[in-house]
């Protein structure tokens, strides 16, 4: 039996649950909150699954007893960012209606959907919005929400891998013993993690740390958002120094010496003169290898609607999360600094 087939059986019983609504207790959580911090989008069903975590959740902060807020949908956007590496267009399809502030997002996978209130239109949705309109199936999936989520995790479809190549169910129970010991707590209505962080590896090597890090060449294709603090201005190019990884609520490892970016694209999105030095900058850009060196750079990504320099103390809470839905995903198994005594999930 393939995934569609197995979609079909389980629309059958989400089908039949519609009278009562199934418990989700907090084990459940901490399950779908990992899933969705660590996951590798690589199939169908591993998108499937970031949805059922998704609206897993978003039932349990309904419960009386839930001990979370709505910040946990920042997710969306991984889940969406997933589905467009997938791109399987003829299976997956992405709806929103409403206004662009406060919309509904629908996400179906064959005929099996999902639907979110209250998004907003982020330019990862304008990007995968389907032409046609789609109408509410009239199920509500939220009433089976465990099944559903069982189901998504058990299926032989998924490709059961971390963003590290880790085995994600056994990464799973690891992580849920770890909260039973109390190494999770929620707090303020969110999960956070108080122990047993893994930090990513500092490159000590001064030579090699002046170029990407070659793990950074899988990047290609989607922007990365990085940030650097200003330097000095050349004849051709801008330098920046203190290169990090942008994951949001993260304290990152510097990954790059500096980078120089060519001084005709800076100029064509920021007035070189105000830029101030030792100032922190978010940096959206492509990776792109050097033509005569076997080393990455990067350059600025012009065209899209944001700006791709912008000084971090003028940028917005609702833009950052604009830029990041586009950007590449950067794992928080590799990337997290020493400094982090905490991890919010």
């Amino acid at each position: 039996m393939g995934f569609k087939d197995e979609l079909f059986h389980l629309k059958n019983v989400v089908m039949s649950l519609q009278e009562n609504k199934e418990k989700i207790d907090e084990e459940d959580v901490v399950s779908a909150l990992v899933i969705l911090n660590y996951i590798q989008y690589n199939s169908v069903a591993d998108a499937f699954l970031g949805c059922a975590a998704i609206n897993l959740i978003n039932t349990y902060v309904k419960q009386k007893d839930s001990k979370l807020n709505y910040k946990f949908r920042r997710h969306i956007s991984n889940v969406l960012k997933g589905i467009e590496d997938i791109n399987k267009n003829e299976i997956i399809k992405v709806y929103f209606e409403g206004e662009k502030k406060l919309g509904m997002l629908m996400i179906v996978f064959w005929d099996f959907q999902f639907s979110f209130q209250h998004e907003k239109e982020t330019e990862i949705i304008r990007r995968l919005q389907s032409k046609k309109d789609a109408k509410w199936d009239g199920i509500r999936k939220q009433l089976c929400a465990k099944t559903i989520f069982d189901f998504s995790l058990n299926t032989k479809s998924i490709s059961n891998m971390t963003q590290n190549k880790q085995d994600l169910k056994s990464f799973i129970q690891k992580e849920v013993e770890i909260y039973r010991e109390g190494g999770y707590k929620f707090i303020n209505g969110q999960l956070i993690k108080i122990r047993d962080i893994k930090y990513g590896k500092d490159v000590d090597d001064k030579k090699y740390k002046n170029y990407f890090r070659e793990e950074l060449r899988k990047c290609q294709g989607r922007p990365v958002m990085l940030t650097g603090k200003f330097k000095c201005v050349w004849k051709k190019h801008v330098t920046f120094t203190t290169i990090r990884p942008y994951i949001q609520n993260c304290k990152t490892i510097t990954i790059c010496n500096h980078i120089n970016l060519y001084k005709p694209d800076v100029e064509k999105v920021y007035d070189i003169d105000k830029l101030e030095k030792n100032r922190k900058y978010y940096i959206i850009g492509f990776c792109e290898e050097y033509r005569t060196q076997d080393r990455i750079g990067i350059k600025l990504a012009i065209g899209f609607e944001f700006k791709p320099l912008i000084k971090a103390s003028d940028l917005e809470q609702n833009i950052l999360e604009d830029i990041s839905s586009i950007c590449y995903r950067f794992s928080i198994e590799e990337f997290l600094r020493e400094s982090q005594k905490y991890l919010i999930l």
